[in-house]
């Protein structure tokens, strides 16, 4: 059998339990491969390491052993001075392992199914980790290391209950349950007197217990998709040390969590500093959310959420709020009170507007609106000085045809640290003529029908990429002002006829991408100046009818990718470009030859 080494920091050093216990333990813990050790067959059909107990160094023990692999049991007790398994490779295992562990270990870590583990009665076990576990009742047994057990991760699909015992584990401070099938906690789970995290993934999950909220230690509290829970305990404000709440639902066909409420004692949690409430029933905030004084990070993403309560106004300490696939009509004024927000997000289906006093958020940095229905937006935008992301889709129209407000028209052009703006709307057609004071922006993304972009844009030094997606008719001006320029990609521009010579002005451009613009007939032969250039796309153009004889001009050119282009009769010699890795191309029916390249590239037809 080959030997197979392995160092101690790939499988220890990823165990992080909050354990001074756990810690000298690996101190203290040895190397030893073992796995072509002689292993013997008892008269019962177990596998025994009897043969072991002679080496008193043995302090870790890896098997990965193939004769082991149809064995219904193996049994570890008689190795003492063991004190680090892993069990892992038995890739033929279906129904599950039957183990028996010796008393010294004081880590064992599963991946493979096991259907039941026996302890001995003096175990000092601190750490246990099942990712497999197939039984429908954990061992009794967690009594026997009640002043040993630190940090626990079990993932169970047919367990249906806790044991009572499981209250015993007094020096338990991480938990961690992923079991779909466990419908509720013991009611003494609050005597878990160390816990400081806990990790609850259990679909069938109806409520907790209320002794929970004596878990006076717990600093985090993680409940991901507990579908059926309906509510949560009453006093859960009593938790006061907690710092951290999750309750979150995975999107998807099952729907909502059946959480309908938070309860008003949430806000006397003196210490929570991250909120976050996901795919759940809730339709409004408890107005006690304002007493969160400690609060720093709020999310909620819930699709009946209607409004925020106005005492989101007194967290003074918010930097981040997200409100996402909500119903909100409007936002409460008093969000302009929020003096640490520096990240704000609001994704709804019938948001009209934003308030006026947004403009009061001096050091808001990112500022993201996403509504179907947005039409106003204040002036006073202007003054958010320290905005760095901006990011607004919606109608950005009034129905009267004036552009939103005059932010759009030549507001946002005075926002000097902006880096990042990114405009979606199907019915915005100007945008101001004077770019001229972006000059910090690096990515921009218009997806709109402006009929063209400001000849201004071409002062934007530090522009680094740009999407261009829906404009109306031609692409005019000069580009050379945008120097640092790497990416460009224009797609969808039905109406799209042409590019401008000054297209080859962008001498830092290093990918560049056309896509289904349906009414462009020709590329400028500028296209062999992009002397940077390393992609080139040009797909779905029905009307395109030749490419420039320039391509072979483009002497770093690495991946060209043609596709969708019926018109093109031949791709222009590109035999001299030797950095020439890919060309890959596909659909060109009227296409004479294959394309002529040097003989390192490759060719494919897709």
């Amino acid at each position: 059998m080959d030997r197979i080494t392995r160092q101690p920091s790939e499988s220890v050093s990823e165990i992080e339990p909050e354990s001074s216990g756990v810690s000298m333990c690996r101190k203290k813990l040895q190397q030893l491969d073992v796995r072509e050790g002689p292993f013997s067959r008892t008269g019962t059909g177990e596998e025994t390491c009897g043969c072991f107990p002679s080496r008193p160094v043995l302090q870790k023990l890896m098997p990965c052993i193939p004769s082991l692999l149809f064995a219904p049991s193996i049994s570890f007790r008689k190795m003492q001075n063991l004190r680090y398994l892993q069990v892992s490779d038995f890739t033929d295992i279906s129904e599950g392992l039957r183990l028996e562990l010796p008393e010294s270990l004081v880590i064992f870590e599963s991946i493979v199914p096991i259907e039941s583990c026996s302890f001995q009665p003096n175990t000092q076990l601190a750490v246990l980790l099942l990712a497999d576990f197939r039984g429908r009742y954990l061992p009794d047994s967690f009594s026997n290391f009640k002043d040993s057990l630190h940090f626990l991760d079990v993932t169970a699909e047919r367990l249906t209950s806790l044991p009572e015992s499981f209250s015993h584990l007094k020096m338990l401070r991480v938990c961690a349950l992923q079991c779909p099938l466990v419908r509720e906690l013991p009611g003494s789970f609050g005597s878990l007197e160390s816990l400081k995290q806990l990790m609850l993934e259990c679909a069938s999950l109806e409520r907790l217990p209320d002794s929970i909220c004596r878990l006076r230690e717990l600093h985090m509290m993680e409940l991901l998709n507990c579908r059926n829970l309906e509510e949560l305990p009453i006093d859960i404000g009593c938790l006061e040390a907690i710092q951290s709440l999750i309750i979150e639902n995975a999107w998807g066909s099952r729907g909502p969590g059946k959480l309908q409420s938070l309860p008003d004692s949430l806000g006397n949690l003196p210490n929570l500093q991250r909120l976050s409430v996901v795919n759940t029933d809730v339709k409004e905030l408890p107005s006690s959310i304002g007493d969160l004084q400690c609060l720093k990070h709020l999310t909620v993403s819930n699709k009946q959420l209607q409004e925020l309560p106005a005492s989101l106004g007194r967290l003074e300490k918010l930097q981040v709020l997200e409100v996402r696939f909500s119903d909100l009509k409007e936002l409460p004024a008093s969000i302009g009170d929020l003096e640490s927000l520096g990240s704000l997000t609001v994704c709804s289906t019938r948001l009209q507007g934003l308030p006026s006093r947004l403009g009061d958020l001096r050091g808001l940095k990112t500022l993201v609106v996403r509504s179907e229905a947005l039409e106003d937006i204040p002036t006073s935008l202007s003054r958010l000085q320290s905005l760095e992301n901006l990011i607004l889709e919606g109608k950005l129209v009034r129905e009267n045809g004036e552009t939103a407000a005059e932010f759009l028209s030549d507001g946002f052009t005075h926002l000097t640290n902006l880096q990042k703006l990114e405009l979606i709307s199907q019915r915005l057609e100007r945008l101001p003529d004077n770019w001229a004071n972006l000059k910090k922006l690096q990515w921009l993304d218009l997806q709109c029908p402006v009929f063209t972009l400001p000849d201004s844009s071409e002062a934007l030094p530090e522009l680094r990429r740009m999407k261009l997606s829906c404009l109306s008719k031609s692409l005019t001006g000069r580009w050379g002002g945008m120097a640092a320029l790497q990416v460009l990609e224009v797609s969808l521009c039905r109406e799209l006829t042409s590019f401008p010579d000054s297209l080859g002005e962008l001498k830092a451009l290093r990918e560049l991408q056309i896509s289904s613009c349906d009414e462009l007939r020709s590329l400028p032969e500028s296209v062999g100046m992009l002397e940077m250039l390393q992609m080139l796309t040009v797909e779905r153009c029905a009307k395109l009818e030749s490419l420039p004889e320039s391509l072979g001009q483009l002497t770093t050119l690495e991946d060209l990718f043609l596709y969708d282009l019926p018109l093109i009769r031949r791709i222009p010699s590109l035999q001299t470009i030797n950095s020439l890795n890919y060309v890959v191309y596909g659909n060109l029916p009227k296409l004479d030859a294959p394309p002529n390249v040097p003989p390192k590239c490759e060719v494919y037809l897709h």
